[in-house]
């Protein structure tokens, strides 16, 4: 029974964070995997914002990104996009008031660095 309860809460709090219900189109496994991936970018980005020994915030971003898309197993890109939905802006450029990533970005995370 106490494991029911456990899994049942455990669906209603993914339906939540994933936002199921809120709109027309389904959400696949493959949205709630990189929606997982983003929210781990956003907890990497966090333990290095702002610190002295840390480089400029869109590094961090990028790299935490870069990081935490390769142990999920997720595209970089569609990640990309989850943290930028999550954000409300675009954190990995400075220029790009934009909620859509640079083809420049996009090359340069599709290259690795």
């Amino acid at each position: 029974m106490k494991m029911k309860v456990i899994a049942g809460c455990v669906m209603m709090a993914l339906m939540i964070l994933t936002g199921c219900g809120q709109s027309d189109q389904p959400v696949t496994r493959g949205e709630v995997a990189d929606r997982n991936a983003a929210m781990e970018v956003e907890r990497c980005a966090r333990q290095y914002l702002g610190k002295s020994n840390s480089g400029p915030d869109t590094e961090v971003w990028i790299m935490c990104l870069h990081s935490s898309s390769e142990l999920a197993g997720r595209n970089k890109i569609n990640v990309a996009h989850q943290v930028i939905r999550y954000q409300k802006k675009n954190v990995f450029e400075t220029s790009g008031s934009s909620a859509e990533l640079s083809k420049q970005l996009i090359d340069r995370i599709n290259r690795d660095e």
